[in-house]
């Protein structure tokens, strides 16, 4: 979601509400809400007042999570959240990210930073011209994070058919 720079922490993750699951059910306790997300993402007591024009790139992409969480969606979808970011701030990324997921909210992660993608998923799927071409999920060798083969899902590759091919 777009950020509105004048408004603080707090206001821009208030917005992420007004569509949310129990919106109206939940007014009375909304600056609760948004304290304890703003909290669960790092950025709790005064950061929570502070305007989002003032943070670095990093945190923004944390505040937009934030204001995409507290509607409490079954999934996100997040599309290059690591671009432009230093390193210390993909970092936080990928832990605010595995914290959203453990909170039983699904990641669909579009990415072209291979290493960031590999810290923070349990699957992954490549895509090519549209096309599904890898399947992968979460394996943990010698503590390491590495992707090995689905064992439901092998690699796709296309096969030419018996049919079309060459005499």
């Amino acid at each position: 979601p777009q950020l509105v720079a004048d408004l603080s922490v707090g206001e821009n993750i208030k917005l992420g509400a007004i569509a949310g699951k129990g919106a109206r059910r939940h007014r009375g306790d909304l600056d609760q809400r948004v304290a304890a997300v703003a909290s669960e993402l790092g950025m709790g007591g005064r950061e929570v007042d502070t305007p989002v024009a003032e943070l670095s790139l990093g945190l923004r992409r944390i505040v937009e999570i934030g204001r995409a969480i507290i509607a409490a969606p079954d999934v996100i979808c997040l599309d290059e959240p690591a671009a432009g970011l230093a390193e210390s701030d993909l970092v936080t990324l990928a832990r605010t990210l595995r914290h959203v997921a453990s909170r039983g909210c699904a990641v669909l992660l579009i990415e072209h930073n291979l290493s960031f993608v590999q810290s923070v998923a349990d699957e992954i799927i490549v895509l090519e011209e549209g096309e599904v071409t890898t399947r992968r999920e979460l394996a943990v060798v010698g503590g390491h994070r590495t992707f090995a083969e689905a064992p439901d899902h092998p690699p796709v590759a296309a096969q030419p058919s018996a049919e079309g091919a060459a005499p």
